[in-house]
């Protein structure tokens, strides 16, 4: 086998790139708030919320748009407990915020968000080797059929680790590469992409050398319309990741057609005016790769450590929040107990007072509790119960208590008042018959 060559490289993104997953961020596990995404564990943050606030979220699981906007209303839980951030622009954090759209419909837009390759572990992006060394077939031409696979195996690519940089999450719209004409299909998606600036490193395994791959790339590049950035120096450039057209998927600029044969006459910008994917590489020697794989390992331990502490808090955040809801029950227990012993106390009391009541005075006192009007007076209250018979053993009593209880509201024969009148005259003339 004829010896490889191994060379290391020094990315750094030119314009934005998203290298795609197949997954995505729904908003069931983010909310945006103050330029932001946080990503979150939906079971943490369920887990978070008081029963009052779980039976809410559990009323509205049959409407998508309503936990959405559950999820909105609680976004400082989901902030405290999220595992990720990364930014927004402002057109994704204005459309997460929009409640209702311009022609005065509701906002359904479910804004799904494509992830980019990350590492699960520190959330760093990741530039897959498998990206690089598809493009580099496609260049050299060490694709099947147009080359054996041993020769292909001859090429190996590690990932490209970052060394320093940021991701951000934004639009990316399909555009009629005449600016005077507008695509047909420009429904726009959110994606999230690797910052232009940023910057990776990999190594090389080829039977190429580093010179003969630059001047592949450098004719490659010539024959494309699209090709704005040149190798300067020791730089030289190339494109990978999605939305990059067929330009440059394929080796002869000929086989760059669409299905009838014509040009292609759209491509794909990422917020309406960066092209995707281009990246500048310059090699390293030996002293300058150990010292940016030194960098990237105390990065990555650093960012683990930060993550080991999101954790730490998280658990505290939670723990809290459930000292705080067992307060809450805490608190309610002890406000039933004193209640339930307030009522009991009360019962005692009313039990002792009733029992202290003669049967008479106890007629009397239930038909007060009973009456539906409080205003009515006590001569009334009495008059109505014996009415209705509830003093068929104590009719005398009763009356001469009516009567008394007249004269002490003023009502006992009493011309003014047609009724009490008419009641003096009904009471007096069952005094007589009474006392026979």
């Amino acid at each position: 086998m004829q010896k490889l060559n191994t060379f290391y490289l020094k990315l750094t993104t030119v314009s934005p790139m998203h290298i795609g997953t197949g997954d995505s961020y729904e908003p069931t596990n983010y909310v945006i708030d103050e330029g932001k995404l946080y990503g979150f564990d939906a079971m943490l943050f369920y887990h978070s919320l008081s029963d009052l606030d779980k039976k809410s979220f559990d009323m509205k699981l049959h409407d998508w748009m309503q936990i959405i906007d559950f999820y909105k209303e609680h976004k400082t839980t989901a902030k405290n407990i999220a595992r990720f951030e990364c930014q927004v622009t402002k057109k994704v954090e204005e459309k997460y915020s929009t409640k209702v759209n311009k022609d005065g419909k509701k906002n359904t837009n479910q804004l799904e968000i494509f992830t980019t390759f990350k590492n699960p572990n520190t959330h760093l992006p990741i530039i897959p080797g498998s990206s690089i060394k598809g493009m580099l077939d496609t260049i050299l031409e060490i694709y099947p059929p147009k080359s054996s696979n041993e020769i292909r195996q001859t090429l190996i690519v590690s990932d490209a680790l970052m060394i320093d940089g940021a991701m951000q999450i934004g639009y990316c719209y399909r555009k009629h590469k005449n600016p005077d004409k507008e695509s047909k299909n420009s429904i726009p998606q959110i994606l999230e992409v690797i910052q232009p600036k940023s910057t990776f490193f990999l190594t090389i395994k080829s039977i190429f050398s580093i010179e003969e791959i630059k001047d592949k790339l450098s004719r490659y590049h010539a024959q494309r319309k699209e090709s704005k950035y040149m190798q300067k120096g020791d730089f030289f450039v190339f494109r990978v990741g999605k939305y990059n057209g067929k330009d440059f998927m394929v080796d002869s600029i000929r086989d760059a057609k669409n299905s009838y044969e014509k040009e292609i006459a759209t491509h794909t910008l990422y917020e309406g005016e960066l092209p995707f994917g281009w990246l500048s590489a310059q090699i390293l020697e030996d002293e300058e790769y150990n010292k940016f794989a030194k960098e990237i390992s105390q990065k990555q331990n650093l960012t683990l450590e930060n993550i080991k502490n999101k954790e730490e808090k998280i658990i505290t955040f939670l723990d809290n929040k459930r000292k705080e809801y067992m307060s809450r029950i805490e608190e309610k227990e002890k406000r039933a107990k004193e209640e339930a012993e307030q009522k009991l106390k009360l019962e005692t009391e009313e039990k002792k007072r009733l029992d202290a009541l003669n049967p008479f005075d106890r007629i009397v006192d239930e038909l007060i509790k009973n009456n539906p009007d409080p205003n009515a007076s006590l001569s009334v209250v009495v008059y109505t119960g014996f009415k209705e018979g509830k003093f068929d053993e104590f009719k005398l009593k009763a009356i001469q208590y009516i009567k008394e209880k007249m004269i002490e509201e003023k009502s006992w024969d009493n011309p003014k008042k047609k009724s009490a009148y008419k009641r003096t005259q009904e009471i007096t003339d069952l005094l007589i018959s009474l006392q026979g």
